[in-house]
């Protein structure tokens, strides 16, 4: 072979080498190949055989058609069929198609509705196709009657989306009327929007009993204990829509009624005109069965406990852990439904104990008190202030060194008091320095204060507290120390008149006053019609609200389905107020 060969040879080989180790290099280290965004979309039907609305249907199976490859999710649960057939469909899927095969014989002259929940989703990132539904009649036409309305939550009148809505038949003879959400499933279903709003069509001219519910484990059944649940008590009766898409847009969700069905006039915004439009509210019962919700100890020693529903008689039985009769405080919150008990032996660490309402025994616990890791104390250095030993709480209702208008000064400890000396305050209003303030409990357990003098407007004044004057359950004392605040000017504050007419004097009303998050800052209770005046309001918008007070106890109930109770009912103010610095809005409103 000649030199020149030789090298032309070689020069081949040194060429492959060098490509596959490049190659070599390359398999490596990987790289992290791009991509786009998260896929986000669901599937689309692209289309049906046969057609979706088809008439004189006499097929044994349905194909889908999609836009990508599909997979189906829990049909049992998901897919609901109406009216029900004997057997239930299989499901099979072929390509970008998805394959329904009917087990049953169809009914003559039948309008059939196959709603698929959210059993459809796509294969790579399961985005559910929403909602979708499947229409066929056996006979000529397609049933056309429906029912509309809107799901609002009972208390705040808020709408509540993605709720199931469902219908039954007014009576199975082996099932209890009252037992229909709970043992059966609905001939029809539909889901609210965002706004709470429902449309069930395609149904035959008969009645209905309907429910909504907020459907935790999506099986058609009310079932789970935090399960939220609406009814109506009569029966309904469908209607022929006019309209193949009506609007559902709505412009005022405060609307009054809570729960029966409402007719909205042609004007009224959004709603199908001339049609009835059902109002369901929505609730969450009380559980009745009393049981503990949740416990929490803490340090200092004190524990509270939750409970299910209000306590009547709250007892502990020591099993372990202290000896002392009198070794706590009890406090209970507004409607006694939280227990807070502050341990009066400092000495314990721990607890066992059995609790029980009414005598009867709920739960055994074991409560462990655990102080806080502790810093290691540094020994101050000569021109350093010595550390300060643990001293009691005190807080005051003010902010930004202002107290409101109309406001009395409040004190509140970190615990209560064991014993207290009020007399060795000073209280200066102005220049004027008028001597002790007269500061009165306000609860039962000695930890809030409120003072009694009555405050001038537009006043500064200083409330000062002498050292060790104050000593609360674990033995910790206040240091000397002052509050300064200055009360308002009335031209900083608007106010608003309620000209309240009740037009039943057999049920109560409370009124509120709200704050734009819905807080409450005021309340009244109305027996009969009256002026509501709320006054010294700062410059915001506010809410009114009422609340029924049917069941008398100057609160709002939720309803019990089980006794067929709805919640009490809630009205709001249509308009929001906005109130302004120096300037009074009167409004009148007239409740059921």
């Amino acid at each position: 072979m000649t030199t020149e060969a030789k090298i032309w040879k070689y020069g081949w080989q040194l060429v492959l080498m060098a490509i596959v180790v490049f190659m070599a290099g390359r398999c490596a280290n990987p790289v992290t190949p791009g991509g786009g965004p998260r896929d986000t979309q669901p599937p689309v039907v692209l289309g049906s055989d046969p057609q979706n609305q088809a008439i004189f249907f006499n097929k044994k199976t349905i194909v889908l058609h999609f836009d990508e490859f599909v997979k189906i999710k829990s049909p049992d649960q998901q897919v609901l069929i109406s009216p029900p057939l004997e057997k239930k469909p299989e499901y099979r899927l072929r390509g970008k198609s998805l394959i329904i095969d009917l087990q049953s014989e169809l009914t003559p002259n039948t309008t059939y509705t196959i709603f698929f929940g959210n059993a459809i989703v796509d294969l790579a990132e399961e985005n559910p196709l929403a909602n979708y539904s499947y229409v066929f009649s056996t006979g000529a036409f397609i049933d056309s009657m429906a029912i509309a309305g809107q799901v609002l939550m009972a208390f705040n009148r808020q709408p509540v989306a993605d709720a199931f809505v469902m219908l039954y038949p007014p009576h199975i003879d082996t099932v209890p009327d009252d037992s229909l959400p709970m043992l059966v499933r609905p001939l029809y279903v539909a889901k609210t929007d965002k706004l709470g709003h429902f449309l069930l069509a395609n149904l035959r001219n008969e009645s209905y009993r309907i429910f909504a519910l907020n459907d935790l484990n999506s099986n058609y059944f009310f079932d789970q204990p935090g399960e939220e649940i609406a009814f109506i008590d009569s029966l309904l009766t469908p209607e022929v829509m006019e309209h193949e898409e009506p609007d559902f847009s709505i412009g005022d969700t405060l609307v009054a009624d809570t729960i029966a069905e409402e007719q909205f006039l042609a004007d009224s915004a959004g709603m199908l005109h001339n049609h009835t439009n059902y109002v369901l509210a929505m609730f969450k019962q009380v559980d009745s069965t009393l049981r503990i919700a949740s416990v929490e100890s803490f340090y200092p020693p004190r524990f509270q406990i939750n409970f299910s529903a209000p306590v009547l008689n709250p007892q502990l039985r020591v099993l372990e852990g202290t000896t002392k009769p009198e070794w706590n405080i009890m406090q209970a919150s507004r409607y006694a439904d939280t227990i807070t008990w502050w341990i009066t032996d400092t000495l314990i660490d721990s607890l066992r104990l059995e609790v029980s309402n009414r005598n009867e025994v709920l739960d055994t616990l074991l409560l462990a008190f655990t102080p806080p890791e502790k810093k290691p104390v540094r020994r101050p250095r000569d021109d350093e202030e010595p550390v300060r030993p643990e001293r009691l709480g005190i807080t005051a209702n003010i902010k930004s060194r202002k107290l409101d208008l109309g406001k009395p000064l409040i004190l509140t400890m970190d615990a209560p008091l064991a014993r207290f000396n009020f007399d060795q305050t000073l209280m200066v209003e102005g220049n004027d320095t008028l001597g002790a303030a007269p500061f009165v409990g306000i609860d039962s357990v000695r930890r809030k204060f409120q003072l009694q003098h009555p405050l001038a407007e537009d006043t500064q004044y200083q409330i000062i507290f002498s050292d060790s004057m104050l000593y609360n359950i674990y033995g910790l004392t206040n240091d000397s120390l002052g509050f300064t605040f200055n009360t308002g000017n009335p031209r900083e504050y608007g106010s608003i008149v309620m000209n309240v007419n009740l037009d039943s004097a057999a049920t109560p009303y409370i009124i509120q006053l709200l704050d734009a998050k819905e807080r409450v800052l005021r309340e009244f209770y109305l027996t009969t019609s009256q002026k509501v005046p709320m006054e010294f309001l700062n410059p915001d918008i506010y809410l009114i609200k009422a609340i029924a007070d049917r069941w008398p106890n100057r609160r709002w109930d939720t309803g019990i389905y089980t006794e067929t109770r709805q919640p009490e009912q809630v009205y709001y103010f249509l308009d929001e107020l906005k109130v302004r610095a120096n300037w009074d809005i009167e409004k009148s409103w007239k409740l059921p």
